[in-house]
C-alpha cells in the first residue's frame, strides 16, 4: 500500500486545528500512518475511513502533549517573591551534565561524612579549597589546604 496516496487526508485532519501547527501535525500524522497501516484489514472498508478517528484522536494527543509550544517562555513566573521567566527556571543541558557527572563521581566513592561535605561544597558548590578552608578549617578542624587536597583525590 503507498503511504503517500494518502497525505491529502493528513493535511485535511491538520486544517481543522490550529494553523500555527499545521505542518508539524501533517508529519505526526503522516508517522502515525504508518503505525495505522499495520493493523489494518482491507475486509473491513477503506483504508481512509479505517485511518481517519485514529488520526483526529493522535492529533488532539499530540496538540495536548505539546501545549507549550504555544506558550512563550518569556512569561514572567513568581518563585519566592523574586520575579522570573519560564526561560530562567529551565536549566542549561551542560549543568544538568556537570550535576550528573558530580553525583555518579560522589556517590562511587567510600567517603566518610566529612569527605563528602567537603567534596560537595568543592564539586557543588563551587567553592574554592582556600574558601572552604576559611570557612569550615575550625569546624572540621583543617590545618591547610593540603588536607582539603587530600579529601579532593580521594
Amino acid at each position: 500500500m503507498d503511504i503517500n496516496k494518502y497525505l491529502p487526508l493528513c493535511h485535511k485532519i491538520a486544517g481543522k486545528f490550529n494553523h500555527k501547527y499545521h505542518q508539524d501535525l501533517v508529519n505526526e500524522l503522516y508517522i502515525k500512518l504508518f503505525e495505522i497501516q499495520s493493523t489494518y484489514d482491507k475486509d473491513k472498508g477503506s483504508f481512509e475511513t479505517y485511518a481517519y478517528l485514529p488520526l483526529i484522536r493522535h492529533s488532539i494527543k499530540w496538540l495536548k502533549d505539546n501545549r507549550l509550544n504555544s506558550m512563550s517562555i518569556d512569561i514572567p513566573v513568581c518563585e519566592d517573591n523574586e520575579v522570573l521567566t519560564i526561560a530562567d527556571t529551565l536549566e542549561s543541558p551542560q549543568n544538568l551534565s556537570n550535576e550528573l557527572t558530580n553525583n555518579d563521581l560522589l556517590s562511587s566513592r567510600d567517603l566518610n561524612d566529612v569527605e563528602k561535605f567537603i567534596q560537595k561544597k568543592y564539586y557543588w558548590r563551587g567553592m574554592s579549597v582556600n574558601k572552604i578552608l576559611e570557612k569550615y578549617r575550625f569546624f572540621h578542624g583543617f590545618k591547610d589546604v593540603h588536607a582539603i587536597y587530600r579529601i579532593l583525590k580521594k
